[in-house]
């Protein structure tokens, strides 16, 4: 959650500012359809699932910067599904059909021990399906993967081997490499701790994505390119049909 009042107000203005990106991007997206133009990128997402210390966040970023796309951590998809007034615009727009798509869904992964964590499940599944209806974003953790349509997704993986992970956050923390290896084994089971209760899956399934990458010889921009182009690859668009885009990777 927020750290404190400022950092609320900026995040009300930045989905704020998205929504109203998005309801321009709708009207467009009508005229094109009509003119047969409609972009095959439009409704595209890429979810982000990392193991700590893989460096995840840092793919996540390279790749908004270069397809200029807005990034949906774990925080910011929390805070709106947390947020009445942020979350009834962006799941307002929802027609009948695709609220009953989410009540079926959650219908389907929620068993009777798990009624306690409906109403949160549901709003974080809810948000999360109305960021994916728009499109263009990147939606990091909270087991976006097994929510979003795989049709008009790619569903990445970012992780590394263990001892790489352990060895950056202990300079990044400026740790011993045991504390290091504490932390990182903690937040791991943690993210696995939280789709196997909601999802009743395992985040090692790697079935459940379509790309992984292991990021210990590679630098975050060259795993965003590869992204970008396996995204551009699985969903057909042609170069032709791309705005122009020079990516150097130093």
């Amino acid at each position: 959650m927020p750290a404190n009042h400022n950092e609320q107000l900026n995040w009300n203005r930045l989905i704020k500012g998205q929504v109203a990106i998005w309801e321009v991007k709708q009207q467009i997206q009508k005229r094109q359809q009509k003119a047969g133009g409609a972009d095959s990128l439009d409704h595209a997402i890429i979810t982000i699932s990392r193991t700590h210390g893989a460096g995840g966040d840092d793919v996540a970023e390279k790749i908004a910067e270069m397809l200029h796309w807005q990034i949906y951590d774990k925080e910011l998809v929390e805070y709106i599904a947390q947020s009445g007034q942020l979350r009834n615009r962006i799941v307002a727009p929802f027609d009948e059909r695709k609220q009953n798509q989410t009540h079926n869904f959650l219908q389907t992964m929620l068993d009777k021990d798990a009624l306690g964590i409906d109403k949160y499940f549901h709003l974080l599944h809810a948000v999360i399906e109305a960021i994916a209806e728009q499109g263009r974003a990147i939606i990091i953790g909270r087991g976006a993967n097994f929510i979003v349509d795989p049709k008009h997704s790619l569903r990445i993986m970012i992780t590394a081997p263990l001892d790489y992970r352990v060895e950056k956050i202990a300079h990044a923390r400026e740790l011993p490499v045991k504390e290091a290896k504490k932390v990182v084994s903690l937040v791991d089971s943690n993210r696995f701790a939280f789709v196997q209760r909601y999802f009743h899956r395992s985040a090692n399934d790697h079935t459940a994505y379509d790309l992984v990458l292991n990021m210990q010889h590679l630098t975050p921009q060259s795993a965003a390119l590869i992204v970008i182009n396996c995204l551009e690859t699985k969903l057909g668009v042609g170069k032709e049909k791309q705005p122009a885009r020079t990516i150097v990777i130093a």
